[in-house]
């Protein structure tokens, strides 16, 4: 007897699966196992897809496509085979990247990892570079500094910007994945020097 062939699609994250598709049409399998992108999971960290094959015997076999869940007809032989596999990337896998580059120039510079102290003339920045906007309600976020400017390299930042009044001395400014690691490197060094300008 002809073994009957059911397919599934599975998108799994770092502690669950989720089933995409479950049915007896390869193509539609297929055409679903194509389609899983980042939407397909419950986080913005991804994983990898799966689309697999069981075998079934039972009868009437035509009936199989409607009432493959009916175990009291059909019955699953062997093992689940993954006839193919991707892997899905994280939403900020591209720009956690160029954060990491910008991050050892300045960390190369003025020592620190997320937060770095600048000289500027007799006045001090404190330069913050993170994949998240900082918490404006943090009073103490910068201490004696007297100018502070944040730095946002994400492709999706998890902390919205906050639509708080900002101090005069301080600034956040974004970047993506799409900027070059130069043309950060230059507007950041420019955004510093812009401070004795306007303050």
């Amino acid at each position: 007897m002809k073994p009957l062939l059911l397919y599934y699609v599975f998108a799994h994250g770092n502690d669950y699966t989720r089933n995409i598709y479950t049915g007896t049409n390869l193509s539609q399998a297929t055409l679903e196992f194509n389609s899983v992108n980042l939407d397909s999971f419950s986080d913005d960290f991804g994983g990898f897809a799966t689309l697999e094959q069981e075998e079934y015997i039972g009868v009437p076999a035509e009936d199989f496509e409607l009432y493959f869940d009916d175990t009291s007809s059909f019955t699953p032989i062997g093992d689940i085979e993954v006839l193919h596999s991707r892997t899905i990337s994280p939403a900020n896998e591209q720009s956690d990247s160029l954060l990491m580059n910008v991050s050892i120039h300045f960390s190369d510079l003025y020592g620190g990892t997320k937060y770095h102290t600048i000289e500027l003339g007799d006045k001090f920045v404190q330069l913050r570079l993170a994949d998240h906007s900082e918490n404006l309600l943090n009073i103490d976020r910068y201490g004696a500094h007297d100018y502070y400017l944040s730095v946002v390299i994400a492709d999706k930042n998890y902390t919205s910007p906050q639509h708080l009044d900002r101090r005069s001395n301080e600034k956040e400014i974004y970047f993506t994945s799409e900027d070059s690691f130069q043309h950060v490197i230059e507007t950041i060094n420019q955004t510093i020097k812009q401070f004795n300008h306007e303050n």
